[in-house]
Order: structure tokens, then C-alpha cells, then sequence
């Protein structure tokens, strides 16, 4: 998801914008944003929503379904948010270039939010195990169909693969399914964010920044864009 603003003057325009208006007791805040969903499903959703937390906030998004890897970020936004776990599904090379290209759709002085996953989140979902099972219907199919799901670990690329392969019980036809996800840990992941220019590495346990907030699953980085020249460094953990 992308997300940016103008300056209250309205004297510029962007992709996307925030706007402020008084009203009687309350501020009424307004977000816009962009976002690339992987599939049709986000967007059921509606296009206005009310965080809770923020009962004034109005969030109005539009979705994009496209490719990650192959998707036009844009430019020009204040934010980018890729959040729970997403960055862990691609290859080292994809998630190097889909932060890149992150970097390059942020306006100077803009925050990158990145969420991976754990490395024992990612390497705990793996035991290299094979089991069958034979269901009337499921995830895959809606007929009935003999499962065989594995379930492999490699340690060379930290790389936890699973694959489903249904086969359906009147025809024999098979069709095979599979997800992979890659292992990263802090150090890697701010050498990366660094070498594609990010600066101001920020490690959170959580989005909200505190303890109580925080999943054993999932942690968060922050990172801007610089706004002028900086030199690498300035990491730091929260």
C-alpha cells in the first residue's frame, strides 16, 4: 500500500493526499491511497473505511490487482507499507528489487514500513513432512480429492517450501500448488534496505512500537528515503 500528502496550502497535487477540516469539537483527517493486491478478494472491500483506533481518520484506498514483482510503484508517495510477511514469499533477488523499487517510488524524506517475518516464524512452519488426506471438498477444489501435502527445509537458501498436490477422485487429474518463503533476519535485511539507498533503519517489535503489541511471529523495520545525501548508518532498535 502507498500513501502520501500535500502541503495544507493545496498548492501541489500528488498521486494520492491527506486534507484536514475543522469541524464543531472534531478534526476530521482524510488518507488516500494506492495498493497492489495479489488477488481479486481485497477488493470486496470497501473503498472508505474507520480505523477504530483513529475514529476521525477516513482511510479512501484504491487497489490495484497486479504482479509484485512486475508492478509500476509509481513516485511520489510519503509511504509504503508491506506488512505481514509478504517480503518472505519472494525470491532474495525479487524482494532486493521490490525494495528498490520501493525506494523509488517514495518522495525524498519518506518512510518505507517493512514487516517480515521471522526467521523462526518462517523456519518453525517447516518439519520435511509428508502426510495424505482425503477430503468431499476443500481449499483447493470443491470436489471430492485425495491431498498429499510435503513439506521441505533448505538450509543452503533458508528457504521453507510447501506444496499441495490434489487429486481429484473421480478423473485422477492432478493439480499441484506451492508456496515458498524465504528466511531473513534483521542484519540481512538492513544490508539490503541499505544498499538500495535507505537510510535511518529503525527496528520496532511491533507496528504499534511496544512490547505488549508484539507477535512472536512478525517484527518490523522502518527506513526513510533520504531527503538530501546521508551517509549509510544510523541504525538503531525500538
Amino acid at each position: 500500500m502507498f500513501t502520501s500528502s500535500k502541503d495544507n496550502s493545496l498548492a501541489s497535487t500528488t498521486r494520492t493526499s491527506w486534507t484536514s477540516a475543522v469541524a464543531p469539537a472534531s478534526i476530521y483527517i482524510a488518507w488516500r491511497g494506492a495498493g497492489i493486491a495479489v488477488t481479486a478478494s481485497t477488493f470486496t472491500r470497501p473503498r472508505s473505511t474507520t480505523p477504530g483506533a483513529w475514529p476521525l481518520a477516513r482511510l479512501d484506498c484504491h487497489f490495484e490487482q497486479a504482479d509484485l514483482r512486475h508492478a509500476d510503484f509509481g513516485e511520489g508517495f510519503d509511504l509504503v507499507l508491506l506488512l505481514y510477511g509478504q517480503i518472505n514469499v519472494f525470491t532474495r533477488q525479487h524482494a532486493r528489487d521490490i525494495l528498490q523499487r520501493a525506494h523509488a517510488a517514495l518522495a525524498p524524506g519518506g518512510t518505507l514500513l517493512l514487516e517480515p517475518q521471522t526467521p523462526a516464524a518462517v523456519r518453525g512452519s517447516v518439519d520435511n513432512t509428508t502426510d495424505w488426506t482425503a477430503s468431499e471438498h476443500g481449499l483447493f477444489t470443491s470436489r471430492p480429492h485425495v491431498l498429499l501435502h510435503e513439506r521441505f527445509w533448505d538450509e543452503p537458501s533458508r528457504t521453507a517450501t510447501e506444496r499441495w498436490h490434489v487429486i481429484d477422485a473421480e478423473t485422477g487429474a492432478v493439480d499441484c500448488h506451492a508456496m515458498s518463503a524465504c528466511s531473513y533476519d534483521r542484519d540481512e535485511l538492513v544490508d539490503v534496505l541499505r544498499s538500495v539507498g535507505f537510510r535511518r533503519i529503525v527496528t520496532h517489535r511491533s507496528l504499534a512500537g511496544d512490547e505488549a503489541a508484539a507477535t512472536a511471529d512478525l517484527f518490523v523495520l522502518a527506513a526513510s528515503r533520504p531527503a538530501r545525501l546521508e551517509p549509510a548508518g544510523g541504525e538503531t532498535s525500538g
